[in-house]
């Protein structure tokens, strides 16, 4: 083999080897993505998504988010558009997108704001994501129990994500992170 194919062989494989630092978690509806942000020995969760597209509010994971302006957590089935336009501002797609998908966006209903992105269908909240650490923005959600007994701020440990959702059903590491 030439030198300069070897190098070239190399240099993939660091690239390759060395993007795969972000942890998945996958449970029922809920996926986590974490990396070793502070710690390289500890993956701290940033982002969790609920998708909970053409099923009704009874399918959502039980838990509650506590939006910054709120007193108490809120169970994720409890959400709807008015109580979520109290804490949230109405999303507004970003100026970058091409014109008929702000179009759609703005037929739709839904509130982004403090880490926070709620997404409603006819039958209630669709799509639930929560992120400390997305769009160049640093915020703190918290993410709690449907009960509000235990609660933990994004980022959050794999333990401290453990308490809220139980164990997962599947933990991987992937190379890439889609917001």
């Amino acid at each position: 083999m030439k030198p300069l194919s070897v190098l070239a062989l190399l240099g993939s494989a660091l690239l390759l080897g060395g993007c795969s630092h972000v942890s998945r978690v996958d449970a029922d509806r809920l996926t986590a993505f974490g990396e070793p942000l502070d710690q390289p020995e500890q993956y701290l969760y940033y982002l969790v998504r609920i998708d909970n597209r053409g099923r009704p509010p009874d399918a959502l994971p039980p838990l509650a988010i506590r939006f910054p302006a709120a007193d108490r957590p809120i169970a994720l089935d409890a959400l709807t558009p008015s109580l979520t336009a109290r804490y949230l501002p109405a999303f507004v797609p970003p100026p970058q997108w091409p014109d008929t998908w702000k179009e759609k966006a703005l037929r739709e209903t839904a509130f982004e704001g403090g880490g926070f992105y709620v997404h409603f269908e006819t039958q209630g909240p669709g799509f639930i994501a929560l992120c400390s650490h997305c769009h160049g923005g640093r915020h703190s959600p918290v993410l709690c129990t449907a009960d509000g007994s235990v609660c933990h701020r994004l980022p959050v440990t794999y333990e401290g994500l453990v308490e809220l959702i139980g164990p997962p059903d599947r933990v991987r590491r992937v190379r890439e992170v889609t917001y």
